[in-house]
């Protein structure tokens, strides 16, 4: 029986990475246009833009005409910049956020895609562009998402710079870059830009006991680079307005999260089913962060440690105090992003005997995978699985109306392959998939790995690895 080979570009799923952060940038930015600006945070926010960058007062944040010290400068700059080259837009105004969120993503999906691999580093960045809390956050004229981005930015800068520290490559200008984005975060929203990727790299660290690697973060010239970003306009603040210091750090911050007399008074576990209905369909995946294999020893473990440690942080920081709003926890959202992918991916391995049976097969018969998923996390499997080359026909969710368990996923499949369906075998492990493979009228193997009522394959083997199992499918095939 002769196979149909498909196009390889369809089945290649992985795009190039310059084609796939161009179209995530316009997926990002797609409806910024659309909506007015919501009151009070959008129009208070571009409103205090405006007010500077039509008085000139480009230093002193105002609004109304008075000066406005609730939050540092940095958002404000750059939507001026964004109002001075564009007009005075909605989405002018949003275009700092937009930018910050591509950013942090873009350099979310180049740690990956270095530290792990291109498919993780791919379905990573399509997580966190489609969960709807990244994708609102990017479309938003505050400080969350910029905050969110800058501290992104940062601990991805240091946590390279560590790395590459450890595999005895050049990392000073690395562990510069993190300290200089250290200081924008100070700029974009106060001493939590400091705290909040400072304590997620120190406990990660201590807990890798990486002694060397907190002293290259913290040499003297890294300290001078955020000093000279961060400091300049706080101390000039202070200079213009002798009671900056009291009101914009012991009012703003530390009376702020330690009283329980602001607004917005939420219990303490607020932030978690925000963050879970949020984040759907990905935080669906989320139990298999509760899979103790999924931190077992490997070399996949310190890179989820590290998003781990990142996830606690920010919900746990923002969970203290009484006063919450839901954009605060916006920055665990990367980390999160990276866990759920890696769940994906590790449910994507094979199971025990698959690669060696599918190389023995595919010496005798043609090959199809016929899966409900979507063709990019069948090329995971299959890649992750040194497969992807014995399959020249695949038929995944994106070729029928109808998936599993209708016939029309294998139907296609035989038509591809140019057989009749009772010349077909199946492997399945799934109820759907046994029904599926039946009703298109397809000999059906059933190998289940959960118990399931009324899985009733035509034959019944315990594992693709039992020894009998290659050739009796090559004496049915003959």
């Amino acid at each position: 029986m002769a196979a149909v080979k498909q196009d390889p570009a369809r089945s290649n799923w992985i795009p190039p990475a310059g084609g796939l952060l161009l179209a995530i940038g316009f997926w990002l930015a797609f409806l910024a246009w659309v909506r007015p600006l919501t009151l009070p945070d959008e129009g208070r926010y571009a409103g205090v833009a405006w007010d500077m960058l039509r008085s000139g007062s480009h230093m002193v944040p105002l609004l109304d005409g008075m000066p406005y010290f609730h939050k540092p400068p940095l958002y404000y700059w750059l939507t001026e910049l964004s109002f001075s080259v564009f007009g005075v837009h909605p989405w002018a105004a949003r275009l700092p956020s937009l930018l910050v969120a591509w950013a942090a993503l873009a350099a979310l999906y180049g740690f990956v895609r270095r530290y792990r691999d291109a498919a993780t580093a791919t379905l990573t960045a399509l997580v966190l562009a489609t969960m709807p809390f990244f994708y609102g956050g990017a479309q938003f004229a505050n400080l969350d998402m910029l905050v969110a981005g800058m501290i992104t930015l940062c601990v991805l800068a240091a946590a390279d710079a560590v790395l590459r520290l450890e595999r005895g490559q050049a990392y000073r200008w690395m562990s510069l870059a993190a300290a200089a984005l250290a200081g924008l975060a100070v700029l974009a929203e106060g001493l939590i830009g400091l705290v909040l990727p400072g304590a997620i790299l120190v406990s990660w660290l201590v807990w890798g006991r990486r002694w060397r690697a907190l002293a290259a973060l913290l040499w003297p010239p890294a300290l001078l680079v955020f000093a000279a970003v961060a400091v300049p306009w706080f101390v000039l603040m202070q200079i213009r307005y002798p009671g900056f210091y009291d009101y914009f750090f012991v009012y703003q911050h530390f009376q702020r999260f330690a009283a329980s007399g602001f607004n917005n008074a939420q219990p303490f576990w607020f932030y978690l089913p925000v963050v879970v209905g949020l984040s759907l369909p990905w935080s669906l995946w989320g139990g298999g962060l509760l899979r103790k294999a999924f931190w077992g020893d490997g070399p996949q473990r310190d890179l989820r440690r590290l998003a781990l440690i990142w996830c606690v942080v920010v919900v746990g920081f923002f969970s203290l105090p009484h006063s919450k709003l839901i954009g605060y926890v916006v920055p665990a959202l990367p980390p999160l992003a990276f866990l759920l992918a890696e769940v994906i991916a590790a449910d994507a391995l094979p199971m025990a005997g698959a690669v060696e049976l599918v190389s023995a097969l595919a010496q005798w018969m043609p090959l199809a995978v016929v899966s409900n998923s979507p063709r990019h996390l069948v090329h995971l499997a299959l890649t992750r699985a040194g497969l992807v080359d014995f399959f020249p026909v695949w038929v995944t969710a994106e070729d029928v109306v109808n998936g599993k368990p209708a016939p029309d996923l294998y139907l296609t499949a035989c038509e591809r392959l140019g057989v009749e369906p009772a010349q077909v075998l199946a492997f399945e492990d799934s109820l759907v998939g046994v029904n599926s493979a039946k009703a298109a009228g397809v000999t059906v193997v059933g190998i289940p790995t959960v118990v399931q009522d009324g899985f009733e394959p035509h034959h019944l083997f315990d594992s693709l690895a039992q020894d009998s199992l290659q050739t009796w499918a090559r004496l049915r095939q003959e």
